[in-house]
């Protein structure tokens, strides 16, 4: 067992800004306390062992907590990876003094209603959306506060070896586990808004819980309005309250176009007042994960994809191995000899990214990266290894 206490890193290579017209845009200073503390467990045991039969297997668990102690008066937060303004994820990794070294900010987490007088309203806490008459549906609405929304660091991590040997066979199985932490993943997010990821398939029709209605609006749908009455299934209640001042064009059997005010007020309740039809589903994921122009973040939150708890369990290996008896080894006037057959990466008994998201696939191998961007497949990798000893 080993057991950390608390450790301090000082003196971080930062870069600090200077005004341009000195020549340069940046100076290297020494600056920062980081702080971990924690604790790193090693179990060994052997529950069988005979004369030719022996099982072992050895348990490890790790888990650290870190704090931004200091960094400089200029300082109160370090952009770790990611920016506010690139790629279109409204997601970074930072630094901020008195929080944990790989806190993931934004400033487009979704609004939540609030009814400020009457605390005890159903509707508080919701999140509040914007009506689009192009799609039909619905826009949830950033609240513009930068804020926590995740942490990069795990819980815990830990691993499972366990071997069996019997005579000159020897198994070897080897489990890893990853719990807590989260990735910002693009895949996630505007794989749903394509409509390419299983999870896109909620409300798109009757056999995935769309709602089955009809509508007599018919603006924009073929060029030329003629009044008709049109029937779909990919319907749902999203359960928001719209935006203050929200009006929605609805239109009657006769053709004639009117406007209702569901402002403040729950989808629920709105349908129910006959003010709205029911979104839908294929206008709700465009409109909230596909891939927008950054100036429109203004006016769209980061969607629920976006940061996903990305705890796993991993089969990293199995190995199973034969070593060759000394008499045929002196034969070929050799030392020793085993030949292994060997498989890796085999697979997650249990992870939770959803669509088969790949829980190692981050963008970079930097210490804060926390953003995967069109996942790597999983590939399992199986070998054959011969050891020869002189």
């Amino acid at each position: 067992m080993r057991l950390t206490i608390r450790t301090n890193t000082k003196n971080q290579i930062l870069n600090l800004s200077v005004p341009g017209y000195t020549g340069v845009t940046s100076r290297k200073i020494n600056a920062g306390d980081i702080q971990n503390a924690g604790i790193e467990l090693t179990l060994k045991t052997t529950p069988v062992k005979t004369r030719n039969l022996r099982w072992d297997v050895d348990f490890t668990f790790t888990r650290n907590r870190n704090k931004i102690v200091d960094l400089h008066p200029d300082y109160i937060k370090k952009t770790l990876y990611g920016a506010a303004g690139w790629g279109n994820t409204r997601v970074e990794s930072q630094a901020v003094v008195g929080g944990a070294y790989g806190l993931l900010i934004t400033d487009s987490k979704t609004a939540q209603y609030v009814n400020p007088i009457d605390e005890n309203d159903p509707n508080n806490g919701k999140f509040i959306a914007k009506w689009h008459s192009t799609t039909r549906s619905i826009t949830n609405f950033p609240n513009g506060k930068r804020q926590i929304v995740g942490d990069m660091n795990p819980d815990f991590l830990g691993s499972v070896n366990t071997s069996l040997s019997f005579k000159n066979f020897r198994l070897n199985m080897l489990f890893d586990a990853k719990i807590g932490g989260d990735m910002v993943t693009r895949t996630g997010h505007y794989g749903i808004g394509n409509g390419v990821l299983a999870s896109s398939l909620k409300y798109r029709d009757a056999e995935h819980g769309g709602m089955a209605f009809t509508t007599n609006w018919d603006q924009g749908v073929n060029g030329s309005h003629t009044p008709v009455t049109r029937s779909y299934h990919d319907g749902f209640i999203p359960d928001v309250v719209f935006y203050p001042g929200t009006s929605v064009d609805m239109e009657d059997a006769s053709g004639n176009v009117y406007k209702t005010y569901p402002g403040n007020m729950s989808y629920q309740d709105a349908y129910n007042d006959g003010l709205v039809d029911p979104a839908h589903a294929f206008g709700y994921y465009i409109r909230n994960y596909a891939w927008p122009h950054p100036a429109s973040w203004r006016q769209r939150a980061i969607s629920g994809a976006m940061i996903q708890e990305n705890s796993y369990v991993m089969f990293r290996e199995i190995s199973l191995s034969y070593h060759v008896s000394g008499k045929f080894t002196q034969k070929l006037g050799i030392e020793s000899m085993s030949v292994s057959l060997i498989g890796r990466d085999l697979g997650f008994l249990y992870k939770t990214l959803n669509d088969n998201i790949n829980p190692e696939s981050n963008n970079s191998t930097k210490s804060a990266a926390s953003h995967e961007t069109n996942t790597m497949p999983f590939v399992r990798k199986l070998g054959f290894k011969l050891n020869v000893g002189f």
